[in-house]
């Protein structure tokens, strides 16, 4: 069968500064888009962790990802009469914790393990390697630093891929 990808037919946009009182239901039934622009056909409030006292909650966020129908991204929408900027949605980077490799998370990893600290065969927790024997080596960029680092290129390269990605509306 054929069919059209999602990604050729949504678009996706983060709004910022919508009041946490205000409901999923009160955002869809007052929110205005310009006719230029399609519709919002999905909404949803996403949140962030936060810990206190050592227990994490998730505490909804003032930000809003709106999904549009159609590739074009409106540059404002309005909610109750008040201008809000849409910003482009750029997913986020996942890397396992498993095999270390992008795309995918460890819950649907059917890789060997690798160690983020060496790059060897075996989890990170059970690796005796210190890094005055061992240098540490990156798995993805064979840099020295750890495989899971911020800082590393093969990152900076997946976030500027999912950029693209989320810009031009195409498949990784």
């Amino acid at each position: 069968k054929a069919y059209i990808p999602n990604y050729r037919l949504y678009k996706s946009g983060l709004i910022r500064g919508v009041p946490t009182d205000l409901t999923s239901e009160d955002i869809c039934k007052n929110i205005e888009v310009p006719s230029s622009c399609g519709k919002v056909v999905k909404m949803r409030r996403l949140n962030r962790r936060s810990t206190i006292d050592g227990k994490t909650e998730w505490i909804p966020s003032t930000t809003v990802l709106l999904t549009f129908e159609g590739q074009r991204l409106p540059e404002n929408v309005y909610l109750f009469y008040n201008s809000i900027k849409v910003e482009l949605y750029v997913p986020p980077s996942y890397i396992c914790h498993k095999c270390l490799r992008y795309g995918h998370t460890h819950k649907f990893c059917q890789n060997s393990p690798r160690c983020a600290k060496c790059g060897e065969g075996h989890e990170s927790a059970s690796c005796n390697n210190t890094h005055d024997t061992n240098p540490t080596i990156c798995v993805n960029c064979k840099g020295d630093h750890m495989s899971t680092s911020i800082s590393c290129p093969e990152l900076q390269r997946q976030k500027s891929i999912r950029l693209i990605m989320a810009s031009e509306g195409i498949s990784f």
